[in-house]
């Protein structure tokens, strides 16, 4: 009897690599951004030969062209070489260099998939299960409302052993990931400037104080003014959350002072009433003395400021500041002073603590 020895047939599996770069700088240089991304994929689709991997001779190279669009030159052209029966795999160096766009990129997938053809991301492979870290510059402004709830499951469950950094210009994006639990608790920093000599500047109540007295130092009643005008955005914001303010709602969460200050100052207002009533109903004069002592100063720095007039003319102090003579500008930063920012975070602690009288028991 003749044994027949039977031999697994290697399929030939043809590989192309896809390179890409938002801009044009650099492109003109002997080995530029492209060649390295071209290079890395090179090597690895060699370290695959064992399993058949071809690479093909053809360059799909697009330089100078936005990873937002699928309108790219050689990325059209890989797509009809998909779609003739040409292509087995592609291969990029970073998913991001395929789209930046979460829709565009599904499209491509299924694009892939209709012709069986597979994807490859060479930074992902080699990090394999060292791939603990990662940086997502407003990369996520791309991932349209609809599609959120999706991508931040995706990233809970698919990427458990990952720390990822976030960064957003949309501040209903950042509430909606906190909400679903991609970020927890005060894992986030809101940061008021970011450059390259100084680095990033959170939003900090004893730095913007102390960089209106520098402003103000120089006679720079201009950029002293832009700045208070940031931070009271900032805190109102900060404010009327905290203190569960009633604001009108606005789609694109583009709030102006006015929308924002008198209503946090109303909903303080009602906290020191309510607090007094509570306080009064336990006899508690010392308390009553303090909370009427604070109510007092509280009052005069809201007359002082004259906040409620943003109301009726937003611009009246936005702009108008920035035309004040340093004496005059002096007597606004102090009157803002007075209403509590300098220590924000301690009297909201103390507003929790005066709310507290309202939690006790209901008899005496």
């Amino acid at each position: 009897m003749r044994a027949h020895l039977s031999r697994s047939v290697l399929v030939k599996r043809r590989c192309a690599v896809y390179t890409r770069k938002s801009s044009e700088e650099g492109l003109d240089q002997a080995f530029n951004s492209l060649d390295a991304q071209r290079e890395a994929c090179e090597a690895y689709v060699l370290s695959q030969k064992a399993e058949g991997w071809l690479l093909l001779s053809d360059r799909y190279d697009d330089g100078g062209h936005s990873g937002g669009t699928l309108e790219r030159p050689a990325l059209q052209r890989l797509i009809r070489d998909i779609e003739a029966g040409g292509i087995d795999v592609v291969v990029v160096y970073k998913i991001d260099r395929l789209s930046r766009s979460l829709m565009d990129f599904s499209r491509l997938v299924d694009v892939f998939e209709r012709h069986h053809v597979t994807f490859v991301s060479v930074m992902r492979h080699l990090l394999g299960e060292n791939f603990t870290i990662a940086v997502l510059d407003d990369v996520l402004m791309s991932v349209d409302a609809g599609h959120r709830r999706e991508v931040c499951t995706l990233l809970k469950e698919s990427f458990t052993a990952t720390q990822f950094i976030f960064t957003t210009h949309d501040e209903i994006w950042l509430k909606h990931m906190k909400s679903e639990g991609l970020i927890k608790g005060r894992g986030f920093a809101h940061f008021r400037t970011w450059n390259v000599d100084a680095g990033p500047a959170e939003w900090d109540d004893r730095d913007v104080w102390a960089e209106l007295s520098v402003h103000l130092g120089k006679n720079d009643v201009r950029a002293a003014a832009a700045l208070l005008r940031h931070y009271l955005e900032h805190f109102a914001k900060e404010a009327c959350d905290r203190l569960r303010a009633s604001v009108e709602f606005r789609g694109d969460a583009q709030f102006t002072l006015g929308d924002l200050l008198p209503n946090a100052t109303r909903a303080l207002g009602d906290h020191f009433k309510k607090a007094k009533a509570a306080a009064n109903s336990w006899n508690q004069v010392d308390t009553i003395e303090t909370i009427a002592a604070r109510e007092s100063a509280f009052t005069d720095a809201k007359t002082r400021t004259g906040h409620e007039q943003w109301q009726i003319n937003a611009a009246v102090h936005f702009n108008g500041w920035a035309d004040l003579q340093k004496a005059d500008f002096e007597h606004v930063v102090s009157a803002f002073s007075c209403l509590g920012l300098r220590r924000s975070a301690q009297r909201f602690r103390q507003d929790r603590a005066i709310r507290g009288f309202r939690q006790g028991p209901m008899h005496k």
